[in-house]
């Protein structure tokens, strides 16, 4: 059996504009995707982006969910392999992590993590002693 994913990672993360919000950057490389041809010419791809920011128990405390799709012309356009892009979501003194989940329009997913010890690094959230599990 063959296991195909989409190859997403978490490129930045820091603190939104929004109090309350972290906004987290990611990427999904070109490659990984399933491009579809358009009748103007160009090939898109569908997405959907789900941030996750879990408690200790790995509880959901907010989730943000969107549809994306990717058009291009040329595929020579994307030149880094990589499409780039940010989404917000709400975290509090609770949050842990933020677990980002990407899925195709072939039901395949790909998932990045942002750890309690990074979440602390950019959020300034003091996560390391209420997030250890026992």
């Amino acid at each position: 059996m063959t296991f195909s994913s989409v190859e997403a990672c978490i490129s930045s993360a820091g603190p939104a504009k929004t109090a309350g919000q972290l906004q987290v950057g990611f990427a999904v490389k070109d490659s990984s995707l399933q491009w579809t041809p358009r009748a103007s010419g160009g090939d898109t791809a569908h997405l959907i982006a789900l941030l996750v920011a879990l408690d200790k128990d790995r509880s959901i405390q907010f989730s943000s969910a969107e549809d994306l799709t990717v058009s291009v012309r040329d595929h020579a356009e994307i030149a880094t392999g990589q499409m780039q892009t940010r989404r917000n979501i709400t975290v509090n003194s609770r949050t842990c992590s933020v677990r980002l989940v990407v899925r195709d329009a072939q039901g395949r997913i790909g998932t990045a993590d942002i750890t309690p010890e990074q979440l602390s690094s950019v959020a300034g959230l003091k996560t390391s002693s209420h997030c250890e599990r026992k």
